[in-house]
């Protein structure tokens, strides 16, 4: 009978007494975006960082940063866009993306955009963002975020009778780099 009603005084107690207290998670990042450069061939060099990161409500434990740059050839050049190339890097306090070459499958005119994603976790808590290259802030939907370049693959000379390669030097605004 004793143990009956030790039983149910313990089922009675409420469940907030064993619940851990609620920590906040602050993450602070910064650096450098991801860039690429894209040859004629569809060979590309991807890099991307460094980037430090960290809890600012517990700056003294590393986080687990990630560096994500991806490339994406045509589409609207938006990160929710289908990715044809994904790197990442991960450090503890700091992500750099090296130099990385890669190939592409790329037609001539077709553009190709870098885009750059942040990945941030302590042990409260993480963050995903995405860099937006028109306005430099940092989103969290990959559908509000504008990817970097709009780089035009360079048409060889022998195929301009099959294109319209145009004349004259780049020209650029923003989010565009055409290649005549």
């Amino acid at each position: 009978m004793r143990l009956t009603r030790l039983l149910a005084a313990a089922v009675a107690v409420p469940a907030t007494l064993f619940a851990q207290p609620a920590h906040a998670f602050t993450p602070v990042f910064a650096g450098t975006p991801c860039v690429s450069a894209v040859g004629a061939n569809g060979t590309a060099v991807v890099q991307g960082g460094p980037y430090a990161g960290l809890d600012a409500d517990h700056p003294a434990e590393l986080a687990e940063v990630y560096v994500i740059c991806t490339l994406q050839v045509g589409g609207t050049g938006y990160a929710s866009d289908p990715d044809a190339v994904r790197l990442e890097s991960e450090g503890d306090g700091v992500a750099v993306l090296a130099p990385t070459a890669v190939k592409l499958e790329v037609m001539p005119g077709d553009e190709v955009f870098t885009c750059t994603e942040i990945w941030i976790a302590a042990s409260d808590g993480h963050l995903s963002v995405y860099q937006d290259a028109e306005s430099g802030a940092f989103v969290g939907s990959q559908a509000d975020a504008r990817c970097d370049g709009g780089i035009s693959v360079p048409v060889p000379l022998p195929l301009c009778r099959f294109f319209n390669c145009g004349g004259g030097p780049a020209r650029s605004s923003a989010r565009r780099t055409v290649i005549p």
